[in-house]
C-alpha cells in the first residue's frame, strides 16, 4: 500500500478495510491476478468497497 505521508492512515500501525471506506483505491487491471491480488479484490467486494476502486491498464514496453 502506498499513500501520502500527510494521510491520517500513515499514522496507524495497522489499517483495516473499514479505514479504506473514504479512500480511492488504485489497482492494475490484469486478466490473471496473483493470489494476493485476487484475495484483496474479494475482500474489497465483501466489504462493498468496489466503488472506491480505480483500475489502471498495465502496458508492457
Amino acid at each position: 500500500m502506498a499513500g501520502a505521508k500527510e494521510s491520517p492512515l500513515s499514522l496507524k500501525v495497522e489499517i483495516d478495510l473499514e479505514d479504506l471506506r473514504s479512500e480511492k483505491i488504485i489497482s492494475f487491471s490484469r486478466q490473471k491476478l496473483s493470489y494476493s491480488e485476487r484475495y484483496f479484490a474479494e475482500k474489497l467486494e465483501e466489504h462493498d468497497l468496489t466503488d472506491n476502486l480505480t483500475s489502471l491498464r498495465r502496458h508492457v514496453l
